[in-house]
């Protein structure tokens, strides 16, 4: 770098000294296996710099031909085990003149990130001030790491497999080194790097990784025809919870990442996540706890650098510095076959491929380039349809799908009509402003964007300003519900949220709020109505609404990112699973049948808690034990599945409860029917309990893993998240809720929904055409009310109906 005019040799030596009493690993070196850090020193500046007095006038040619030299025999001198391993260069010109200091470190001191620090704090010893100390120094991070207990992450690690290889022979450490290095770079056009490395992120709230890997993998697909990619990714190494801002050394993370072609951006962000910092690879397996798979492709994206500076400023990098630093020393075995490269520079993409000369010719790397920059370019020309809808909307973000978003979307896409289209119907009476309900439906959404979410591919896209559908009808009741529940959603451009009132003259209306399911879950629907009447309040009288701070939905899908689930205590839970087709192997005929409706009043409930209680149950293990029972009956056997809507929302997970999303998730719940009825539902309640950790799966995920086309035709839900009754009985000041009718389905011939209500419960069996909902019912009641009988004996006599 450019140094100060004059600086005279002692004072460069106070600088350095000072630098190394901060910066213990500076001072380290190789002792065995370990990095040896001695005390403050115990390495002077004295055996760090060398000065080279040198003429004013001397040409930049000459002057780094002189510092060319001077950097080869310091590295020749450098052994690892001795040390210093940091070593000096002040070429002098003089007090009129600027000089020229550089700085080599072996790499087991410095990362990247290092030398900016380094640099900082060279100019702030120099100029009279002291290093910055805050911050964890490199020995006590290392020790934390030495001590960090990351096997919760194998399962994720050992899903990451080899693909097929790309070069003619594997690297051979003796033959590929330094010295065979051949580099080809390449640069993009400034438009698509803004798209690339600004846009794109911004929107999917990641790094530029995203949408560079993603054109890495199509590249590579292009060139040798793979459509899975396995990178090894390098990243900084220093998580944002950890304070390593002014700390020097290497903590560099490079680890696996397994890529599939066929995803778009949001995929790939998603996968990044799942890695968290990426340092568990490492970690795992130097304890001998994993087993390490070994890419050939190295990719690193360097982040933004300034161009060359015209002319030598003080500490800065001279004009002809290579912003991608030097390499080893010839001898030095290359650790992949291939290295890409990136960094923006003059606000452009450039990338550099570096590899062995004998792995791959120059006309194979250079197809691979034209590939690459070919998906570079489609993938940032599609960055506009990603972030912006046809009616010319800006979307504010790009969120990866939960599990069961996917799920309803593939259903919704091929089914008519729409068996999620969800309708909520509140009678109220009072006097309704509805300009103030109007503009509360927007505060809703702006306080939760997701709500007004559009799914036009396999991510959801969320506008900027999303409003709802608002409407004021002089109809009657019965009519617009009915051409409410018809009209389908514009999945792919919204809004996916009506608001419709529906004057019955006087002072009664209906507020009819009708969403579709992909937005959120039950757990969220009173939150909804209990936000929306708050903000209604706070827009009639002009106050503030007081309502805490939102949680974002996409805390959730964050979390989900990083835990993915252990798919192989599924393979083990679902292991011979027969095909899941317990009412028949027909079409199922359309959604929007009448349900079956029974109840089980206060007396039978209490006993049935009675029951519970005793043996450790929940009444959501005694309705699907009863569910599982008609089940076998039906299908003629006693291995059984149906689906259990479970909550999907973790404890650890800060503000969990607050959140308003599709949290919830579908996941199989296989019952075995053998032995006694109470040795059923205890083995249904524990084999539940052993994948609560794992309930956010992904049913395409479960089918893939099992090879079945349906792994359960009926699915169970006890809905036992918490309503505030009371509040909604007055939902806003001068409002009464008189009545509330609900309408929504699933795309199974069989949906069994169990509400506590009171002291008993309400039973609905929603059910595709064909059904024979009210037998189905009866049958299952009837089964719920004999258990207090049959406890204790075999299971076949209440599947023979002794």
């Amino acid at each position: 770098m450019g140094g100060p005019a004059g600086g005279a040799e002692e004072r460069w030596l106070r600088t350095l000294d000072a630098v190394l009493e901060r910066h213990d690993v500076l001072r380290a070196h190789l002792a065995g296996d370990l990095l040896r850090i001695p005390p403050a020193g115990a390495v002077t500046a004295a055996e760090v710099l060398h000065r080279i007095p040198v003429r004013g006038d001397l040409p930049r040619g000459e002057l780094r031909a002189l510092i060319d030299a001077w950097t080869a025999g310091a590295r020749a001198e450098m052994a690892p085990t001795r040390g210093p391993l940091l070593r000096a260069l002040w070429a002098d010109a003089g007090p009129s003149a600027p000089g020229r200091l550089v700085l080599i470190a072996h790499h087991l001191l410095v990362d990247g990130v290092s030398w900016r620090i380094l640099v900082d704090d060279l100019r702030h010893a120099y100029e009279g001030g002291s290093p910055a100390r805050h911050g964890l120094s490199f020995l006590a991070r290392a020790r934390a790491l030495r001590e960090a207990d990351r096997r919760s992450e194998l399962p994720h690690w050992q899903r990451i497999t080899p693909t097929p290889a790309l070069a003619a022979r594997p690297l051979d450490p003796a033959r590929d080194t330094v010295a065979t290095v051949v580099h080809h770079e390449m640069r993009l056009d400034a438009e698509s790097t803004r798209a690339l490395v600004t846009t794109l992120p911004g929107a999917l709230r990641a790094t530029p990784d995203a949408g560079l890997l993603r054109a890495l993998a199509r590249a590579v697909r292009a060139w040798r025809g793979h459509p899975r990619l396995l990178v090894a990714l390098e990243s900084h190494g220093r998580p944002g919870h950890v304070d390593l801002s002014q700390t020097v050394g290497w903590f560099t993370a490079v680890h696996p990442v397994l890529l599939d072609a066929a995803e778009g951006p949001a995929a790939v962000a998603e996968r990044l996540r799942a890695q968290g910092d990426g340092l568990g690879h490492g970690i795992l397996t130097t304890a001998g706890l994993l087993d390490p798979v070994h890419p050939e492709i190295a990719w690193n994206y360097l982040g933004r650098y300034a161009g060359p500076p015209a002319r030598e400023t003080p500490w800065q990098s001279p004009p002809d510095a290579d912003p991608l630093g030097s390499g080893g020393t010839d001898e030095l075995p290359l650790p992949h076959a291939l290295m890409v490269n990136a960094l923006v520079r003059d606000d452009r993409l450039a990338v550099r491929l570096t590899w062995p000369g004998e792995l791959f010719t120059a006309v194979e790397i250079e197809e691979l380039a034209g590939h690459l920059h070919t998906a570079l370019r489609d993938t940032a020309a599609a960055v506009e349809d990603l972030v912006s809808l046809g009616d010319g909307r800006r979307v504010a973000e790009v969120q990866a799908l939960s599990p069961l978003q996917a799920v309803m979307l593939r259903h919704s896409r091929t089914e008519r009509p729409d068996p999620y289209t969800v309708q909520s119907c509140f009678s109220l009476t009072g006097v309704l402003d509805e300009d103030a309900l109007r503009e509360a439906g927007a505060d809703l959404l702006a306080r939760h964007p997701n709500l007004g979410a559009v799914f036009p591919g396999d991510q959801g896209l969320v506008p900027q300003a999303a409003r709802p559908d608002f409407r004021v009808l002089d109809q009657p009741a019965g009519d617009v519900l009915a051409a409410d529940l018809a009209e389908p959603f514009d999945l792919g451009a919204g809004p996916l949220v009506r608001l419709t009132v529906v004057r019955q003259g006087g002072d009664r209306f209906d507020l009819v709020l009708t969403t579709h399911h992909v937005l959120s879950d039950g757990w969220s629907a009173p939150r909804i109505l209990t936000e929306l009447f708050a903000l209604y309040t706070a827009r009639a009288t002009g106050e503030k609404a007081g309502l805490p701070e939102p949680v974002p939905f996409t805390r959730y899908l964050d979390w989900r990112a990083a835990h993915r689930p252990d798919l192989t205590a599924w393979a083990e839970e679902l292991a011979d699973l027969p095909e899941g087709d317990h009412f028949g192997t027909g079409t199922p005929g359309p959604a929007w049948q009448e349900p079956a409706v029974v109840t089980v009043g206060a007396g039978p409930v209490g006993e049935l808690g009675r029951l519970a209680a005793e043996r450790g149950w929940t009444p959501n293990t005694l309705v699907q034990g009863a569910w599982s029972v008609v089940l076998a009956r039906h299908a003629g056997r006693t291995d059984v599945c149906f689906g259990a809507m479970v909550a999907c929302r973790p404890p650890e997970l800060e503000g969990v409860e607050e959140i308003i999303g599709l949290l919830a998730n579908t996941v199989p719940v296989r019952a075995r029917l053998t032995g006694t009825l109470a040795e059923v539902l205890t083995a249904l309640q524990d084999g539940r309990r052993a994948l609560l950790d794992h309930q956010h799966v992904a049913l395409p995920e479960l089918e893939r893993l099992t090879g079945r086309q349906r792994l359960f035709d009926s699915m169970v839900v006890f809905e036992n998240y918490p309503v505030d009754r009371e509040k909604l009985r007055e939902p806003a000041p001068g409002l009464t809720l008189v009545g509330t009718r609900f309408r929504e389905a699933t795309h199974h011939p069989v949906t069994l929904t169990v509400m506590p209500e009171g002291e008993g419960w309400t039973c609905v069996l929603g059910h595709r055409a064909g059904v024979d909902a009210q037998a189905l019912a009866e049958e299952f009641l009837a089964t719920l009310r004999s258990f207090g009988d049959h406890l204790d004996r075999d299971i076949r006599t209440l599947l023979e109906g002794e």
